[in-house]
């Protein structure tokens, strides 16, 4: 008889019950491994913060890229169909070449749409920007003109009202002769750090329009060869529902961002012609601050507004409060009539979950730093949409392998599962309610009685 050239242990870890425990070890260590990583995360969050914060600022270029890439997706893919029918009707070219043309020519556009759309947001942004700044600067030194000439006019009374403005204005002298000027011998180098960081900007806008462009080419080779990794290393029961959940996500991060894109430009829209309609100051640059933070769910119209209307009052307080009361209509408009017509049903959660989900992704992304703050409660709805997705397909399928179909119950009537007959129970019915008439006549038949009692006795 021939023996087996394997090893006793290679011949033992072969066998159902060597692969079991093979199992078990593997997942020891990954625990473990978890473990001892989310202790050091735990205890070294600073400097994690910082390697993360480091490694996205470094490539931060990329990811803006991608998501520009990802933004001008469904307008490439229009342009792609359109250009095919195009292409290919009466035989023109064949399949191929008008697939290839197509690409270059759906990829050509939308790049330049992309990059139209922001040179006309710098352009609306920039000049209204300094215009308003030079505004706010001659309103301010006028109003603090008046306030020094009325402090001039209460400087000789020996009240204790004159006593405080006296010291409240040493107090300024005192920080503009001594912290003013060192701020002013640090302003040199401010100024050529904020010039570098502009620099740093306008470089990464650059490269993100790059990478954009070639995320848009090379989009199908990213999907094949995402695709063949799933498959190559998952289970192909797990690859298919990875593939779900991605497709699913996409449906909804697409659906919510192009809606809500479309809604925030119909309300700056609204915003400009309200604003210069009933002659608000400012209008250009407040519809385009409005606009912007309208993109945000939910807290984001606040977030814009109220500086916005800080700045109004600043200039004029009758248009601060006429703007107020517009901004208020134009929030109801939005919330009750735009908003549901374009974006429907796209989360499918309650406003509750909204915001906590803003709050969660805020705090969470906030770690990294402020933009990615911003960003967070960008994506934080429709992300926290595909986790709902994800739990609800996982509780589902759960309950199908109990033998509990989910769309056949109602659980919010379920009082028990009855183990012997394979069903759930539902609660009684509700008593009917006494009426409060009933209630109050009992009530006070039973007080009645109880003095009754008492006399008796």
């Amino acid at each position: 008889m021939q023996e087996d050239p394997k090893p006793q242990n290679e011949r033992y870890r072969n066998t159902p019950e060597g692969k079991r425990y093979h199992y078990i070890a593997q997942l020891c260590i990954g625990v473990a491994a978890a473990v001892l990583v989310l202790t050091y995360l735990l205890f070294r969050t600073e400097y994690v913060g910082g390697a993360i914060s480091w490694l996205i600022g470094s490539m931060r270029a990329i990811f803006l890229g991608l998501a520009f890439g990802y933004l001008l997706n469904p307008l490439d893919n229009s342009i792609r169909r359109h250009a095919v029918r195009i292409f290919t009707a009466k035989g023109k070219c064949s399949p191929e070449k008008a697939q290839k043309r197509a690409r270059i020519l759906g990829v050509t556009l939308a790049s330049l749409f992309g990059i139209g759309v922001v040179v006309a947001l710098l352009m609306l942004i920039i000049p209204s920007f300094i215009d308003s700044i030079s505004n706010l600067s001659s309103i301010i030194s006028g109003n603090l003109e008046k306030v020094t000439a009325w402090v001039e006019s209460h400087a000789g009374a020996q009240d204790n009202f004159s006593i405080i403005i006296n010291r409240c204005v040493e107090a300024a002298q005192k920080w503009i002769n001594e912290d003013l000027t060192k701020y002013a011998s640090d302003a040199a180098g401010m100024i050529v750090s904020a010039g570098m960081q502009i620099v740093s900007y306008v470089m990464d806008f650059f490269i993100a329009f790059i990478v954009a462009i070639y995320t848009l080419m090379e989009k199908e080779a990213f999907a094949r060869r995402s695709k063949k990794l799933l498959y190559a290393y998952l289970r192909p029961e797990r690859a298919n529902r990875v593939l779900d959940v991605c497709r699913h996500g996409n449906k909804i991060f697409g659906g919510f961002l192009s809606g809500k894109l479309l809604d925030s430009l119909i309300i700056g829209l609204i915003c400009f012609l309200a604003m210069t309609v009933l002659g608000i100051p400012y209008a250009v640059l407040v519809s385009v601050v409005i606009g912007c933070t309208n993109i945000i769910p939910f807290l984001g119209p606040f977030i814009g507004g109220a500086p916005c209307a800080l700045i109004i009052l600043l200039a004029s307080p009758q248009k601060g409060l006429v703007f107020i009361i517009m901004f208020l209509i134009l929030q109801q408009l939005d919330g009750n009539v735009i908003g549901p017509m374009i974006l429907g049903d796209r989360t499918g959660v309650s406003a509750f979950w909204i915001i906590c989900s803003l709050l969660l992704f805020k705090a969470l992304f906030g770690l990294l730093g402020t933009g990615m703050s911003i960003f967070g409660m960008i994506i934080g709805v429709p992300l926290f949409c595909v986790i709902d997705y994800v739990f609800s397909e996982n509780v589902r399928r759960r309950l199908k392998r109990k033998n509990m179909n989910p769309l056949e119950t109602d659980f919010e009537n379920v009082q028990k599962y009855d183990m012997a007959e394979a069903r759930f129970v539902p609660l009684p019915p509700a008593e009917a309610a006494i009426p409060f008439k009933v209630r109050i006549r009992n009530f006070w038949r039973k007080l009645t009685a109880v003095f009754k009692k008492k006399e008796k006795k």
